[in-house]
């Protein structure tokens, strides 16, 4: 019994050693030329994402899940020999409107995708989540991972999800704002205005 309680604080310090000999990250606050190009990085993804989904995966999505956005009266003339039925469900859920010398039916729009054709069109929510989810999950969004950038809290903490969407929001209208917004970097804290209002600050790997 003697024997096993000795192994087990043996063990137990032997393990104190492992951790306390882990070397721990330091961290300085970042420079403003690596935050650029953290930006930049995030600005290019954030892009990339955008135009895949709008342009190639949105339209597929949208034409699989209801249908195509249009038909010619020439395609409706074409069918209609084959099919009566679907030229009458065309004509009772599309919209008839004259084009020049062609009346073409367009599909009505339902809620669900017109709450996604709005998101798509203008992606504030998706670029709101973008930044909160990385911020909260790794504690930078990839643009930072990249540059070797972190987010952290005044305590140095990582961010919690409710954090990390108030900086997020905040970033956005600051960008928006641009002047109001950057201006503060120049001050003698060296914090964007998102970063005083959430008592957060960027910081750089310094080893």
């Amino acid at each position: 019994m003697l024997n096993l309680e000795t192994s087990k604080r043996k063990k137990e310090k032997e393990r104190v050693e492992i951790v306390e000999n882990i070397p721990v990250p330091k961290y300085k606050k970042a420079f403003w030329t690596s935050r650029i190009k953290a930006f930049t990085i995030d600005m290019i993804l954030i892009c990339m994402i955008y135009f895949i989904s709008r342009c190639a995966m949105w339209p597929i999505i949208k034409k699989t899940a209801w249908g195509p956005e249009s038909f010619t009266e020439y395609y409706i003339s074409q069918i209609a020999a084959e099919s009566n039925s679907t030229v009458k469900k065309i004509k009772m859920n599309y919209l008839v409107k004259q084009d020049k010398d062609q009346t073409i039916y367009y599909r009505k729009t339902n809620f669900i995708e017109a709450c996604i054709d709005f998101n798509i069109n203008y992606p504030f929510l998706f670029i709101w989540l973008y930044f909160a989810i990385f911020w909260s999950s790794f504690g930078a969004s990839a643009g930072q991972l990249i540059s070797g950038n972190m987010v952290f809290d005044d305590f140095k903490q990582q961010l919690d999800f409710q954090a990390a969407s108030k900086r997020s929001l905040i970033f956005i209208i600051s960008f928006l704002l641009i002047i109001p917004g950057f201006i503060t970097m120049f001050t003698k804290e060296e914090k964007m205005l998102y970063d005083d209002i959430c008592g957060s600050n960027v910081y750089e790997l310094t080893e």
